[in-house]
């Protein structure tokens, strides 16, 4: 089974709340001593990520909202390189193009072990990274 675990992007304050801020008290998640994760979750002024529970090539967390530059070969053997970003749907974690804007593939299916997967960033504190 896959921990869970939960950050949070303060829209207002323009900050990320790690997982490390997060406790869990009895049946409820919550940051700190501030709020639970419902209240996070209810607060336009938050918007939570929540842990895909795969890791990168250098072994950092992937997050909802985060941006990963793959680099794998095609059929061809032609090196591809690919900027997209994580995002939940369809039941799974989607990767999306960056550069396209279109779906590419779920995460599940991308063997991160044969790609060189790196997060570089996520929509929040890097919205650059989505220009093409």
């Amino acid at each position: 089974m896959r921990e869970i675990k939960f950050r949070a992007w303060d829209k207002k304050l323009y900050i990320m709340f790690p997982y490390e801020v997060m406790t869990c008290h009895k049946d409820h998640y919550q940051f700190g001593r501030r709020a639970m994760l419902s209240g996070f979750l209810q607060n336009p002024d938050y918007e939570v990520m929540q842990f895909t529970g795969l890791k990168d090539w250098n072994g950092v967390e992937i997050y909802e909202g985060d941006i990963l530059s793959l680099t794998f070969l095609n059929s061809h053997l032609n090196k591809i390189y690919l900027d997209v970003k994580v995002e939940w749907g369809d039941w799974c974690y989607q990767l999306i193009d960056v550069k396209h804007n279109r779906f590419y593939s779920s995460l599940d299916r991308i063997k991160l072990n044969s790609t060189h997967a790196e997060v570089t960033g996520n929509v929040y504190q890097n919205p650059e990274l989505l220009k093409n």
